[in-house]
C-alpha cells in the first residue's frame, strides 16, 4: 500500500484548491448574484434581493435576513487584512488572522457601493446610504450614511421628508414605468 508523502499531499491539496477556485469562478460568471451568494455559503433569508457578488474570502460567515435588498457593488469584508504588516514584523504572529462574521437582520436596504466591515451586525428596519462604510454595529432602526456610517434620521422622518416624491410604480413593468415617467416629466 502506497502512503503519500508531504509533497504528494501538498500537490493533491493544491489540485483540490485549484478545482475549487475554477468552480467558484464559473459560478461567479454564470449564476445570478443571489444564487452565487447561496452557492458559496452566504446564509440568506426569504424574499431577499442580492445584486452584488463581492463576498470576501469567508462568505460562510455572512448572514442576511429576510426582506433585505443588497444593491450593486456592496462589499462584505469579514477579515482584517492589516495583520499582513504584523505577520511580517513578528515571527510569533506569522500565521494570525482577524476574522469576524457579518450579520444583517431583516428588512434592510443597503445602497450601492457600501462597504460592510468585519464583525458588523445591523438590526431590523435599516436603510444604509450609497457609498457608506459600516464599521460598527447598527443597533437602532433608521437611516444611516457616510464614512463611517452615522445615524441620519428615523424611518418615520425619512417617509415624511420623501412622501411627496413617492409614486406607485413598483408593480409596473419596465416599459409601463418608462411611459409613466415620460408622461409625468412632460407635464
Amino acid at each position: 500500500m502506497h502512503i503519500p508523502g508531504k509533497k504528494e499531499l501538498r500537490m493533491s491539496l493544491n489540485k483540490k484548491y485549484f478545482i475549487f477556485k475554477i468552480r467558484n469562478k464559473i459560478k461567479f460568471l454564470f449564476l445570478t448574484p443571489l444564487a452565487y451568494a447561496k452557492s458559496i455559503g452566504v446564509k440568506v433569508g426569504s424574499n431577499t434581493i442580492i445584486m452584488t457578488k463581492i463576498f470576501c474570502t469567508e462568505p460562510y460567515l455572512i448572514s442576511i435576513g429576510s426582506n433585505c435588498e443588497i444593491t450593486a457593488g456592496v462589499n462584505f469584508i469579514t477579515h482584517d487584512g492589516g495583520v499582513w504588516v504584523v505577520r511580517n514584523m513578528y515571527e510569533k504572529y506569522k500565521y494570525i488572522d482577524i476574522i469576524k462574521p457579518i450579520k444583517l437582520n431583516n428588512n434592510i436596504h443597503i445602497c450601492n457601493n457600501t462597504i460592510i466591515l468585519p464583525g458588523v451586525e445591523i438590526v431590523d428596519d435599516v436603510i444604509v446610504g450609497a457609498g457608506s462604510i459600516v464599521a460598527k454595529d447598527i443597533f437602532k432602526s433608521g437611516v444611516y450614511a457616510g464614512i463611517p456610517a452615522r445615524f441620519i434620521c428615523t424611518i418615520e422622518i425619512f417617509v415624511y421628508k420623501n412622501k411627496k416624491h413617492f409614486s406607485n410604480t413598483k408593480q409596473l413593468r419596465y416599459f409601463d414605468k418608462k411611459d409613466y415617467y415620460n408622461e409625468f416629466s412632460n407635464k
